[in-house]
């Protein structure tokens, strides 16, 4: 499945059936973990990234068999803590599934209550492929003290070591260019028809006014992708007539200015970089 936009950086979600997982690809490159991807956008922790895309349920903990067989393989919507103060620490991270061992932890914690995913929620995705880039990432991150999950910062230089390996970037620059890339006008604007068309598409409670691309338009994107290969969604046909549309004389023309401007802004950036500012004149820039 892919985003796709004037002048814009390509984004594609493509689905490994073998493993499970799914990966993104920006401007055709090399794939990236979904996950790694969400977490550059911002959704940093395991618990936001479970919360995107499966609804949870709240279940308090009583040593009895009946709460052992509810617990039973489920997996942690949010992580577990245990301790005060200074002793405070993580007993289970979400995203963990529950084996019964870990229920006997909890009870001997003293845990009263815990939150899960509610796998069979009509709001959750059906589906563990989210859960699986979780264990992904297991294999591929290198654990610090303190540190027990990839941040924003280690997806961001993941990210940029796929778009632009062997090049040296700062942080706070690839946090900036990622952004750029994909949420301003100038870079991603989807028009009044594509915005109309996700809204459509993701039937929004409020429908999005900007034109330009929102976190929330790629996280639906990769959550109707899953349903449609879990079989709960549709494909959308390409040659309907219903998905096309007639462009106007003034949309193609906008769109040629819009070229043939940035082809002028980008000669003259390298002529003001060859020339001695001094002596520089605009007719020596723009030709």
């Amino acid at each position: 499945v892919w985003l796709v936009s004037q002048e814009a950086v390509p984004i594609e979600f493509e689905i490994d059936q073998k493993k499970e997982l799914i990966y993104a690809k920006i401007d055709r490159k090399k794939r990236i973990l979904g996950t790694y991807f969400l977490r550059a956008l911002g959704y940093e922790t395991r618990e936001s990234i479970i919360g995107l895309f499966y609804s949870t349920t709240d279940i308090k903990l009583t040593n009895d068999q009946s709460t052992r067989d509810l617990l039973a393989n489920r997996v942690l919507a949010k992580p577990v803590w245990v301790g005060e103060g200074d002793e405070r620490r993580k007993l289970y991270r979400a995203g963990e599934r529950l084996h019964p061992h870990y229920v006997d932890d909890l009870l001997h914690s003293h845990v009263e209550s815990i939150t899960v995913i509610d796998e069979k929620g009509d709001s959750s995705l059906h589906s563990d492929i989210i859960l699986n880039c979780f264990e992904r990432e297991e294999a591929k991150f290198v654990k610090e003290p303190g540190k027990d999950e990839p941040s924003k910062d280690d997806a961001l230089m993941q990210v940029y070591s796929v778009l632009n390996p062997g090049e040296m970037m700062s942080v706070d620059q690839a946090d900036k260019d990622f952004n750029s890339m994909f949420f301003t006008s100038r870079r991603y604007d989807l028009g009044r028809v594509g915005r109309y068309k996700l809204n459509k598409k993701f039937d929004y409670p409020t429908p999005v006014e900007e034109h330009i691309l929102t976190k929330e338009d790629i996280v639906n994107t990769m959550r109707y992708f899953i349903q449609v290969y879990i079989g709960e969604a549709n494909v959308d046909d390409i040659d309907h007539l219903g998905n096309r549309r007639v462009r106007s004389v003034g949309e193609l023309l906008a769109n040629q200015l819009k070229t043939a401007f940035s082809r002028m802004e980008r000669i003259a950036k390298e002529r003001m970089s060859l020339k001695e500012t001094d002596t520089i004149k605009p007719q020596d820039l723009i030709s």
